[in-house]
């Protein structure tokens, strides 16, 4: 830390021989505004900063400079070397950045619980599918039909027919005629064609319902002791 001229040969003036007593430490932190640390006893200037602050001392008393200036050096090497133990000696790291968390609070204590998140996934849960096959069954289909059938008519002949057959020559024994006719009749005529009878397709459609969930989640307690009226949420 660098100090101005002014505060520097405003230094108290010590014997830089000479140990310094914890007095005078302390009144040299108080100078420099350097909060005070634990005393340096022994000092002999074997140490590094104590040899540097005895190099500065005979300097001056060389150049002719001002005692004061040698004490400033010798209680602001102490100085650091002071704030370094009683950072050293508390465990702390300067150029640390890290934050404490809300629970290092001695009076303070994060409640965590678990919640549930329920959502849908879309799966395949099966398969419909259409196929056609032949089968062969009996139909009977009432068809109406007609037929000829032979009915004899007999007709008396009148007297002029009598008349004219006997001339033809009446009887004849070795004569014979026949008379016929010719029936007819319908019968069912069978042909099968293939024809369309309907269309048959697979759709889908959304079904709305609901299913219960239930499953097991964990959360934090808190007990207070010595705490009558504590109420536990």
């Amino acid at each position: 830390m660098a100090y101005a001229k002014e505060r520097i040969k405003g230094a108290p003036d010590f014997d830089a021989d000479k140990p310094l007593t914890p007095e005078q430490q302390t009144e040299i932190y108080q100078h420099y505004g350097v909060s005070e640390s634990s005393h340096v006893d022994g000092y002999t200037g074997t140490s590094h900063t104590d040899a540097s602050a005895d190099t500065t001392a005979e300097q001056s008393h060389l150049d002719g400079g001002p005692v004061g200036a040698a004490g400033a050096g010798a209680g602001a090497g102490l100085a650091g070397a002071g704030a370094a133990d009683v950072a050293a000696s508390a465990g702390t790291d300067t150029n640390s950045t890290e934050e404490p968390t809300a629970s290092s609070n001695d009076n303070t204590l994060i409640r965590n619980e678990e919640h549930l998140n329920v959502g849908t996934e879309r799966v395949e849960t099966g398969e419909a599918r259409l196929r056609k096959y032949v089968v062969t069954e009996t139909e009977t289909v009432e068809v109406p039909v007609s037929h000829e059938e032979v009915r004899v008519e007999r007709t008396p002949i009148s007297a002029e027919g009598a008349e004219a057959q006997a001339k033809s020559g009446g009887l004849d024994a070795n004569r014979s005629e026949d008379a016929s006719v010719t029936l007819h009749e319908e019968r069912p005529v069978v042909n099968k064609e293939t024809i369309p009878a309907e269309k048959v397709n697979l759709s889908t459609e959304e079904v709305s319902d609901t299913e219960r969930v239930t499953e097991e989640v964990r959360k934090e307690q808190v007990d207070a002791d010595g705490i009558d009226s504590f109420d536990d949420k």
